[in-house]
């Protein structure tokens, strides 16, 4: 027969252990890269601390003989294992619902959108009935309440199957609300492509918590079915301990994007077109319609001053449209363009060469002008 009193508390120690590195990689982002910390980082150390706390009951609970395999009622355990069983489990309901609470509380410090606000207080709102059955039904499954540990005492039980069912459906709707809740406003951000794809890859790992959830269902309902209560209270100790975990790891992944962001910088930007491209004008291909060629040459006849304007002139009229442009709203292209104005006195030693090439990148869109002039003059200091 396998040891099912270190089955259950290895995975515990385990992903406990993981769970907190990931807490504590969070709080160092918070700290040394946000420079904030939040009531969401407050919340998921509340449900750290909880996780702690879970694993020490288990394994007083292995220690006085958890898991070892009896083929008997549950109720026949001895009372102490009994009594801290019973508060694993009230304690295990807290932490799920509080590890939910920590996600929720990040969902309305990120999306400020009223319909979403809205959406995430019916979110917590849910979470109180939850909570509330989870651990009153586990409290007076039994009645009188000292049944639970004196089996021998007179009274009525309800079925511990009933009620792993009922928690553990109730608890795998609430995980499929809370990160099903900001894939709509997701969808609908302007991110780079590899940003996109980073964050919804995010919240469908959360998902694999409803999976834990659905595993530890299937598992403790098959043992109760053979009658084998040990390994039944045994597999849900195990596999809810998983899943606690892994919710708090999920939970914390959004706060390492900065950590992600610095020590792999390449793989959170987006490539950039070669230098090459940004001053080239735009030459319609012979394959081009004459609607798109028309409108080509408009936009070269537009960009370019009459040649027989000097440089001087010709430069003051590219800054005069700059200074129209929409597009310096963009983020970093006010920097670039202020350095341009500071160097406007030193354009009187710029070439010919240079004058039409920035002519010829003038109807081209941010940043696109940015990254251009800003190589002109990077250019011109070396010269």
């Amino acid at each position: 027969m396998p040891n099912l009193r270190w089955d259950a508390l290895t995975p515990t120690i385990i992903t406990t252990t993981l769970a907190t590195a990931v807490v504590i990689l969070r709080l160092v982002v918070r700290c040394k890269f946000v420079k904030a910390v939040g009531f969401d980082d407050f919340v998921i150390m509340v449900s750290l601390f909880l996780s702690w706390v879970v694993l020490g009951l288990t394994v007083a609970m292995v220690v006085t003989g958890f898991g070892s395999y009896v083929w008997s009622n549950p109720l026949d355990l001895h009372s102490a294992t009994a009594k801290l069983y019973l508060s694993w489990n009230v304690l295990y309901v807290v932490l799920i619902h509080v590890t939910k609470a920590s996600i929720l509380t990040q969902y309305l410090r990120i999306f400020p959108t009223r319909t979403m606000r809205r959406l995430t207080w019916l979110l917590f709102a849910a979470l109180v009935p939850s909570v509330l059955w989870g651990v009153f039904a586990s409290i007076f499954i039994c009645n009188p309440v000292k049944k639970v540990w004196r089996p021998m005492t007179p009274g009525k039980c309800l079925s511990t199957r009933t009620y792993w069912v009922s928690v553990t459906a109730v608890n795998i709707v609430l995980d499929f609300a809370v990160l099903a809740l900001p894939m709509p406003v997701i969808s609908r951000l302007k991110l780079p492509k590899k940003q996109k794809i980073a964050l919804v890859g995010v919240f469908l790992l959360g998902f694999f918590t409803c999976a834990v959830s659905v595993v530890r269902l299937v598992l403790v309902h098959n043992a109760y079915i053979r009658h084998d209560f040990t390994a039944s209270s045994a597999e849900a100790v195990t596999w809810s301990m998983v899943e606690a975990n892994v919710g708090i790891i999920c939970a914390s992944l959004l706060a390492l994007k900065p950590l992600m962001a610095y020590l792999f910088p390449q793989a959170t930007k987006e490539r950039q077109p070669p230098r090459w491209s940004l001053t080239l004008n735009t030459i319609p291909t012979a394959e081009a319609t004459e609607a798109d060629a028309e409108k080509g040459r408009s936009a070269q006849e537009e960009a370019v001053a009459p040649r027989h304007m000097s440089s001087t002139e010709r430069l003051e009229k590219i800054i005069e449209e700059l200074e129209d442009s929409d597009e310096l709203t963009l983020v970093g292209t006010r920097q670039s363009y202020g350095n341009f104005e500071m160097k406007r006195e030193r354009t009187r030693s710029w070439s010919e060469q240079t004058i039409l090439d920035m002519e010829g990148i003038i109807a081209r869109p941010m940043p696109a002008v940015t990254s251009a002039l800003t190589a002109h003059m990077t250019e011109e200091e070396i010269d």
